[in-house]
């Protein structure tokens, strides 16, 4: 799942093989990770090349340096990108899947709590398609759809599934039980390591708090810079999560469970 340092120099070189640098770049481990929230800012990043060129000046696509660009270079399995309104969270989200597009077998899927959510101006779609599917396919056979997860029972509906990415949008909208059904569809022969993106406002009171509290000071209740970024690995035995430091601790956790999820994760 690494990414290749030269992420998104170019959304044209990356999309063609970037899919292929991260399942060779990375081990078979699973771990997690977060980023620090930040204050509202522009959400896109575009640059030309050659402005001076006028018309026909080539145009770049790039994330912002900072948390946008390590939230989009992250190697975890689950990495998590918080922050206020208008710091380009759902940008950064909707450009994910952009380095899977050539390969043919690609699936993602972003989640919102809601159909409104999804179609609402400004949310991931942004426009609403004619088709009542929200499903774009791109000419290798790869697809990107977008669906709610309301109410809780919703999530039945997917199952069996198998998706390479899931990306949730506004994390602390859905529920514990929803996100880790979901985790465990996380899954395909694709040639693509299976992940997960989320991203998430501020929420003292959401279970997602719990999840990261790790990566948060918990006198002041914002981010712990030096730990931005880092992986953690966990493993996950019913409803319990336990944190550990190294793959060999991960193993160590899990030796003997009849049933347990691992996972490497950061925010």
């Amino acid at each position: 799942m690494v990414l290749t340092a030269s992420l998104m120099k170019q959304a044209a070189e990356e999309v063609g093989n970037a899919y292929t640098n991260r399942r060779e770049l990375t081990e078979r481990m699973g771990r997690t990770c977060r980023y620090p929230y930040r204050r509202s800012r522009s959400s896109s990043y575009l640059t030309m090349a050659g402005a001076e060129q006028g018309q026909g000046a080539q145009t770049i696509i790039r994330p912002q340096p900072g948390p946008q660009t390590a939230f989009l270079a992250s190697p975890a399995d689950i990495a998590i990108d918080g922050g206020s309104a208008g710091g380009g969270k759902t940008w950064a989200l909707l450009m994910e899947p952009l380095r899977h597009i050539a390969n043919p077998q690609f699936g993602a899927v972003f989640f919102r709590r809601s159909t409104v959510q999804v179609r609402n101006e400004g949310g991931p779609i942004g426009a609403s398609p004619k088709e009542h599917v929200l499903q774009w396919s791109f000419p290798s056979g790869a697809s990107v759809s977008f669906a709610h997860l309301e109410p809780d029972k919703t999530v039945l509906k997917w199952q069996g599934s198998q998706i390479p990415l899931i990306c949730c949008d506004e994390l602390t909208h859905f529920s514990a039980k929803q996100f880790w059904y979901m985790v465990s569809l996380n899954r395909y022969l694709s040639g693509v390591r299976p992940y997960t993106r989320a991203t998430c406002n501020p929420d003292a009171d959401s279970w997602v708090a719990e999840l990261i509290s790790w990566w948060i000071d918990q006198d002041t209740g914002l981010p712990i810079p030096e730990r931005a970024g880092v992986l953690r690995w966990f493993v996950r035995i019913g409803d319990a999560i336990i944190w550990c430091d190294s793959p060999q601790d991960q193993k160590r956790c899990s030796s003997g469970a009849s049933r347990c999820q691992r996972t490497r994760a950061a925010t």
